[in-house]
């Protein structure tokens, strides 16, 4: 049972939540509690970011097709915004030494990375972020990398740039984490964010006092107690994602490879296929507003929703 004093104001600091956040989600770390701060969600702490580091003037770069946040954060910190946007013909997966010669060619002050990326899955692993934190260590640009989608990574990846972080070399880099995606806690909005002491205290001064609410930091402490939920959580989901994806694909239907739990499928007119499978009562995400108006995204369900999906696709595509 979550406890929560509603009738008073919660801890400004979130000091028992980032003392479990160490404890239990960078166990292998050795960062300080000033390394941690928390949000309402990764979309605050991502505008919180534009704000500390962008105006007028600059530049943000983002690796795309990617979430839409970045973009509308950074221009409203009156930044311009510049895509390095992989293309489907190599399956959304970015050419890294392209990425770096972008990078020290059009000097953004800040670059974005989701990773696992939302919406195409696809994965970089060490050798290739390590490759865009040396770009932005040599023009100074400052590194976000968002792992909203970090546990969602099948087969799981021991990796995570939070070991940029604590390497003294770079100083200039952001880890992102969804609390809310890890344990399905999206009503109550949380995330967080790892970096050195200098840049965490920073973001922390673009956030405003009791930002994260008394029940949403009792409802992850409760969940972060809680591994052995996680644990089974994730391995059923791998188990239903492998069945999911065999599905589409013996349905013939066009899947991009994924490393998570959800992926693109190629439908022609996602206007129009999602209007479809709306008068079906089931709801798929048009990739339009990511600049892909062929793609439709779709994850993994309960069999019986899925499967009613892979039906209608059937119908429809």
């Amino acid at each position: 049972m979550v406890k929560a004093a509603i009738d008073r104001y919660p801890d400004r600091e979130c000091l028992e939540l980032r003392r479990a956040i160490l404890d239990d989600e960078l166990t292998s770390s050795d960062l300080p509690l000033s390394s941690i701060v928390c949000g309402n969600g990764t979309t605050e702490l991502i505008w919180a970011i534009a704000r500390a580091y962008l105006k007028p003037g600059l530049k943000a770069g983002m690796l795309g097709p990617t979430f839409g946040e970045y973009r509308v954060a950074c221009l409203a910190a009156g930044a311009t915004v510049d895509e390095f946007g992989a293309q489907a013909s190599t399956c959304f997966q970015p050419d890294l030494a392209a990425v770096a010669a972008w990078i020290s060619r059009e000097q953004p002050a800040l670059v974005w990375i989701c990773n696992p990326n939302n919406p195409t899955g696809t994965w970089l692993d060490r050798h290739h972020v390590q490759l865009v934190a040396e770009a932005c260590q040599r023009t100074g640009a400052m590194l976000v990398v968002d792992e909203a989608y970090w546990r969602f990574v099948f087969p799981h990846e021991a990796y995570s740039a939070v070991e940029l972080v604590e390497d003294s070399r770079r100083r200039q880099v952001i880890v992102l984490r969804s609390m809310t995606k890890d344990f399905a806690l999206a009503g109550l909005r949380l995330g967080y964010a790892v970096a050195t002491p200098a840049v965490a205290e920073r973001l922390g001064a673009q956030l405003p006092s009791w930002n994260v609410n008394g029940v949403a930091q009792a409802a992850a402490i409760a969940a972060l107690a809680d591994r052995r939920h996680l644990t089974t959580t994730l391995d059923h989901l791998a188990i239903e994602r492998r069945v999911f994806f065999h599905a589409l694909r013996d349905s013939g239907l066009h899947v991009m490879p994924s490393r998570t739990h959800f992926c693109l499928l190629e439908v022609g007119d996602a206007h129009h296929v999602r209007q479809q499978l709306l008068a079906r009562n089931i709801l798929v995400r048009d990739c339009t507003s990511f600049g892909l108006p062929q793609f439709i995204r779709i994850a993994t369900r309960p069999r019986g929703e899925w499967q009613q999906l892979v039906l209608a696709l059937q119908e429809i595509v």
